[in-house]
Formats: C-alpha cells, sequence, structure tokens
C-alpha cells in the first residue's frame, strides 16, 4: 500500500499538470473502481467539472472541483498517472478519466477487491 509519503509525492507531482482541466467523461473498466455513485452516473457527473487543485486527506488524494470532490484511494497497488498523448497501458487498467484537451488520467490497479 503506498504510505502517506508516497500519497503525498504523487499529489505534488500531479498537481500541477492537471490543475485548470477539464474532464470529458469517464471509461471505467471495472465497476468495482467506483464505490459511490454509480459507474454511469459518476461519468455523468464528471463531465465539464475543471480541477481546481488537488489536496491530500490522509492516505487520500482529493481532487478539488469546480463543483465538488472527486476522492481517490490508491488502494494497496493503484497508480494514478497522467498521460499527454498515446493509450494507457491495458494491463490492470480500472478507469480512464480524459481531458477536454486530449490528455488523460488514469487508474490501474494490479489487484481487485
Amino acid at each position: 500500500m503506498p504510505e502517506l509519503p508516497e500519497v503525498e509525492v504523487i499529489r505534488r507531482g500531479l498537481e500541477p499538470l492537471v490543475r485548470g482541466k477539464e474532464f470529458a467523461g469517464a471509461d471505467i473498466k471495472f465497476a468495482g473502481s467506483i464505490r459511490y455513485p454509480s459507474p454511469e452516473e459518476f461519468s455523468r457527473l464528471l463531465r465539464g467539472r475543471r480541477i481546481e487543485g488537488l489536496s491530500r486527506w490522509g492516505k487520500y488524494l482529493l481532487l478539488g472541483l469546480d463543483r465538488g470532490e472527486l476522492v481517490v484511494h490508491l488502494r494497496m497497488t493503484g497508480r494514478l498517472v497522467y498521460l499527454e498523448e498515446g493509450k494507457p497501458p491495458g494491463r490492470h487498467l480500472r478507469v480512464v478519466l480524459p481531458f477536454t484537451d486530449g490528455t488523460l488520467l488514469y487508474f490501474s490497479d494490479v489487484r481487485k477487491f
């Protein structure tokens, strides 16, 4: 499990890359990765939301949006990666979060819970 210092390093690295970006929706490859709401509702609610900043609460990453907040936990082996071009690796891919400018953020995790 990523420990608190690793989560903070991820937050610091991602914040300048994703601040100000607007979500185009969500492509959920494994529904178990989304706790609430339903995957369809999650994608609908995320579409058009802009990231205003990233913070951390313990081991949770908090993506502050222009309306609301997206809470992310990396679980035991999860990775949250920003990609400027190309396709995310398909192996262990759980959620793809594209931005309106064509870049994307993806969550991959070796384990499924």
